[in-house]
């Protein structure tokens, strides 16, 4: 899962929501610097655990978007170190 927003990085623990409901918790959150993106682990029910669910993460007393990715992200070709 990816938060969208720059400025909010997750630390673990942080509540999940779907539609409101409480579907799950990071475990744990860092700023990806090779992706460009905030990223955290999470527990998920699953029926919010499908690909592209679109969730939202309480950091900081903030709700912030995110959304569950189908695996963990990486530049498996190094396009982004030969730019």
């Amino acid at each position: 899962m990816y938060n969208i927003p720059e400025d909010a990085d997750p630390w673990g623990n942080e509540p999940l929501y779907l539609d409101g409901e409480m579907v799950g918790r990071a475990t744990s959150g860092v700023y990806g610097h090779t992706v460009g993106r905030s990223l955290a682990l999470a527990y998920l029910r699953p029926e919010a655990a499908a690909v592209g669910t679109g969730l939202t993460i309480d950091i900081l007393g903030a709700r912030r978007p995110a959304r569950v990715i189908p695996e963990s992200p990486h530049d498996p070709e190094n396009e982004r170190l030969r730019a």
